[in-house]
């Protein structure tokens, strides 16, 4: 191995004949990593393949990352368990089916079916239009006006007038599995929440439908 200018390391001693400390000099020569021949030993050039490998496939992660869009999170059937609870209320269980598909326009649409507990369930549809590479417009059946919906990675977030001077903020995240969606929503007075909501949607496999039963107070007949 090749050595550069050694280092000095200043300790102390305790001669014996007096018993008096002084500062005893040593020196330690610095090892390279690279012998003198100029060539990695075998260990040193596994580890810098592994750093580079590991370098690499952190790279190739970033790049595959795609963006939330409606038919990644709502293509086909899913079914969604979740609670709302508004201010000094009692929270609300809902249940939800959806069954979603892309049109030839580029538009997607959502058919759901939505069940509060003891509550009969009611029909809703969204209408997704992209406006570009994160961006979509969209209508909502139920909802007071139009809807705004921006992604960034795994999430969509989505903002809407649900009624009056209510507004609705959702921020829904794909998880990692492909077919779970997490569903934070927030309702605002003003500007002040004034309610939130939950709720965790799973898209069945293709070729299955929901498992549950059909919610009380809804038409056995399946979604149109």
């Amino acid at each position: 191995m090749s050595h550069s200018a050694p280092t000095r390391l200043v300790a102390w001693c305790i001669r014996p004949d007096t018993q008096l400390a002084s500062a005893c000099h040593f020196r330690a020569p610095r090892v390279s990593l690279i012998p003198a021949s100029g060539v990695m030993s075998k260990e040193v050039a596994l580890a810098t393949l592994v750093l580079t490998a590991l370098a690499a496939v952190g790279s190739v992660s970033a790049a595959e990352q795609v963006e939330f869009t409606p038919a990644d999170g709502f293509a086909g059937e899913s079914e969604g368990i979740g609670t709302l609870k508004m201010f000094a209320g009692k929270a609300r269980d809902f249940h939800v089916q959806s069954r979603g598909s892309k049109q030839r326009d580029g538009t997607f649409h959502l058919e759901q079916r939505v069940t509060f507990e003891g509550k009969p369930c009611h029909e809703r549809v969204w209408i997704m239009t992209p406006v570009s590479s994160n961006r979509y417009s969209a209508t909502l059946s139920d909802a007071a006006g139009a809807v705004t919906g921006t992604t960034s990675g795994p999430r969509l977030s989505l903002h809407y007038r649900v009624k009056g001077p209510l507004f609705m903020r959702q921020e829904l995240e794909l998880m990692p599995d492909g077919k779970t969606i997490n569903n934070v929503g927030k309702i605002t007075l003003v500007g002040i929440p004034v309610g939130h909501l939950h709720e965790t949607i799973t898209r069945n496999g293709p070729g299955t439908t929901s498992t549950s039963s059909t919610p009380s107070g809804c038409l056995a007949s399946p979604l149109r």
